[in-house]
């Protein structure tokens, strides 16, 4: 009871019992259960002249989560970036344990206590302290991105940074596409060290949704690397992880109690193939694409990593000093162009502000961007396609018929080997059911559907020709 009354004890927003270690100016909370949990209590019986065995110290942690859960108070617990009242708090995992808070007009090192309580993954790597003035030449100089693309780069690192993982909170998912040569890797290096660095870097992709919340749970951003396809059921997981989510599995040794894990963060996905097939997606990210490298201006990674690291400290304070600027517009703009992820068009309203370019001008091509995407999502599915050809080929503004008819119209449109395969629609009830899955996606590109129930099934295709004229290329498309 010494030991236990000794401590100070909280149960985080994921409901572990959790002990409070001074660190610095600050404190941090540790898991009673986990290793560094463990070992801190070791050292705390130590210090009291205890030499306590496994079985013993195994104990000692039961009495002291048992305890804990009947009196702890419950506060949230961090991993790299807080919430506070006008801004962030974020936790570089330096030797200094520095923290620093951003807010409206104002990037401070904290030199006082703060109230803020992180849990550092085992994992994490120390962010730089940041220099007096910040600069973003060296970034610029060292990425293979157009102007446009550097843009939206920077808009997606600074709301990466600015959005702990709160209940609310909506991720975007950065997908880096580009043929060898291009420097896909480098790129996606560099932004994890930005955002959040770690002993593990880039990743494969998990094949388990438990892999997948763990790597969530151990990282602010989760890097992976030479991505073919997402899988439906991943892709599925990927959007719930966007807006935040839970996975549940058996607890260990137990027949009924369930071990939930938050699945919740922002993912960077590298590949040279198109990764997304799935609409809903689509519209959770934001679409990076590389040129090869011009052999004249090629530079080893090694001689960019280096040069990186040697300005590291000022692109951290630019990047700073960015989304200061940026909260400071934030209340005051408006989207000019909603998108399904609404917050991430609102930060790019701020950032146009904040960064002095005409309003709308990000926002209009992050637009075009996710209806390209969208499209290639449904060039990728045969019966999507067959409907595109069908709207833009054969009808000028409106058709309608009978699901039979639509089929029909469908089939002679694509080979018979298509017809006989798999993933083609059978009958027309196997039609009908497919369709509502497309809808939303097709209108993205002016194509509209709408079926109507009854004894005389109707279906009508409808073509916005000004909008359709403006997504399609039929040279080019098919």
């Amino acid at each position: 009871m010494a030991i236990i009354e000794g401590l100070t004890l909280i149960i985080d927003q994921a409901g572990r019992v959790c002990c409070i270690i001074p660190e610095g100016l600050h404190r941090r909370a540790e898991p009673v259960k986990s290793t560094r949990g463990v070992n801190f209590l070791r050292t705390v019986a130590v210090r009291q002249g205890l030499q306590l065995r496994r079985n013993g110290l195994n104990e000692l942690v039961e009495d002291i989560v048992a305890y804990g859960e009947e009196s702890a108070p419950r506060l949230p617990v961090y991993h790299r970036v807080a919430p506070v009242s006008g801004g962030i708090e974020l936790y570089l995992g330096d030797q200094q344990f520095t923290r620093v808070r951003v807010t409206a007009g104002n990037v401070e090192i904290l030199e006082n206590p703060s109230e803020v309580l992180f849990c550092p993954s085992p994992i994490s790597s120390a962010l730089p302290v940041p220099a007096e003035n910040g600069s973003d030449k060296a970034l610029r100089a060292i990425l293979n991105v157009s102007d446009l693309d550097y843009q939206f780069i920077l808009a997606w690192v600074t709301y990466t940074m600015a959005h702990p993982k709160v209940n609310g909170s909506k991720y975007v998912f950065l997908v880096v596409s580009g043929d060898q040569g291009t420097g896909k890797s480098f790129l996606t290096r560099v932004l994890s060290l930005l955002v959040d660095p770690n002993r593990v870097g880039i990743q494969a992709f998990p094949s388990k949704a438990e892999d997948l919340a763990l790597f969530m749970g151990s990282s602010h951003v989760v890097c992976i690397d030479n991505m073919r396809s997402i899988k439906s059921q991943m892709s599925d997981l990927l959007c719930m992880a966007s807006t935040g989510g839970t996975v549940s599995t058996r607890a260990l040794y137990t027949d009924g109690a369930l071990s939930t894990k938050n699945l919740h963060g922002a993912c960077i996905f590298n590949g040279i193939h198109s990764l997304v097939a799935q609409s809903d997606l689509a519209q959770r990210c934001l679409t990076i694409r590389l040129s090869r490298i011009d052999g004249a201006k090629y530079r080893s990674e090694s001689e960019m990593m280096e040069l990186f690291e040697q300005h590291h400290p000022e692109i951290f304070r630019y990047l700073l000093n960015l989304i200061s600027k940026i909260f400071n517009h934030l209340p005051s703009v408006e989207p000019a162009n909603p998108e399904r992820m609404i917050d991430f068009c609102r930060w790019l309203a701020a950032f146009e502000a904040a960064e002095n370019l005409p309003a709308g001008v990000l926002q209009l091509a992050y637009s075009e961007s996710l209806r390209q995407s969208q499209l290639d999502t449904l060039m990728d599915n045969t019966l999507a396609a067959a409907i595109i050809e069908f709207a833009v080929k054969r009808i000028r503004g409106q058709w309608t018929g009978s699901p039979a008819d639509f089929l029909n119209e469908l089939n002679a449109m694509v080979s018979q080997g298509t017809v006989y395969s798999r993933e083609w629609p059978k009958n027309p009830t196997a039609l009908g059911r497919r369709l509502p899955g497309l809808k939303a996606s097709l209108a993205t590109q002016g194509i509209h559907i709408e079926s109507t129930r009854g004894k005389a099934r109707q279906i009508t295709i409808r073509i916005d020709q000004n909008q359709a004229e403006e997504v399609f290329d039929e040279a080019n498309i098919f």
